[in-house]
């Protein structure tokens, strides 16, 4: 069996591309090549800022690439991405081409395509919306990057920090977290969406919020849900809050 096969079996699950920003990308890679974990969940990167739709994006990427596996545990390709220098793109070069194995099965050098085939070709291997492609193929580049198959540089990279980020990152920097495992009372493979902060979470499956992004009608229903699920929440919270007491006169 083959280096590149060995690959495949550790990401056995069809799963759709990475379709978040490059950057959050770029931070990802930095997180996991530089620090040890046992266990990779949503909790670990929005300890470092990640919004929560962005943190599930990027464990997504992790398990796409066959990096962790379906319960988040690092696979031994967890370990490749530590590596420098050339060996450390040839490892990389092995992942993408695993990972990525529907494009490269149909088309040896994707990365010479045109930026129009390119996204033809996502459109057809992976079944993704033309607004999902437009941030999946900049993923793609910049892991031809990592993996020396594209020149470095070639992929430009926008830092968007909201300002619930910012103010998460600035918390978040008095402090290094380490392992951070689900948070308490949230049962494992749940991950939290925050409706009202600090006062009420829905929990979904893992794959949930990414997955109602290719289904245009769910997608809708489930944002209407939120909507409405915060408006219960904020009104049950007036409801609760202390009234201030009555100044007037008997």
């Amino acid at each position: 069996m083959t280096d590149q096969e060995d690959t495949k079996t550790e990401n056995p699950r069809q799963m759709k591309p990475p379709y978040f920003s490059v950057a959050k990308l770029d931070k990802t890679i930095e997180l996991i090549s530089t620090r040890n974990y046992a266990e990779i969940n949503q909790s670990i990167f929005t300890g470092y800022g990640f919004g929560d739709t962005d943190a599930l994006l990027a464990v997504n990427a992790l398990r796409f690439l066959g990096l962790i596996d379906e319960q988040g545990k690092p696979t031994e390709l967890f370990q490749k991405v530590r590596l420098k220098g050339d060996v450390r793109k040839k490892e990389f070069e092995k992942i993408v081409r695993a990972a990525y194995h529907k494009l490269f099965s149909v088309v040896e050098a994707p990365q010479d395509l045109s930026p129009d085939d390119l996204n033809n070709e996502f459109i057809a291997q992976y079944g993704l919306s033309g607004r999902l492609v437009r941030t999946a193929i900049p993923v793609f580049n910049r892991l031809l990057e990592y993996a020396g198959l594209k020149e470095e540089g070639s992929v430009v990279s926008r830092i968007r920090q909201p300002r619930a980020e910012k103010k998460a990152r600035t918390e978040s920097s008095t402090k290094t977290p380490n392992v951070i495992h689900n948070q308490p009372h949230t049962p494992s493979g749940l991950f939290p969406i925050k409706i009202v902060d600090g006062k009420f979470t829905l929990l979904v499956p893992p794959d949930f919020q990414s997955d109602t992004n290719f289904d245009d009608e769910l997608s809708a229903k489930y944002r209407q849900a939120l909507k409405d699920l915060k408006a219960v929440a904020e009104d049950y919270l007036s409801k609760k809050s202390p009234r201030p007491p009555d100044t007037t006169d008997a």
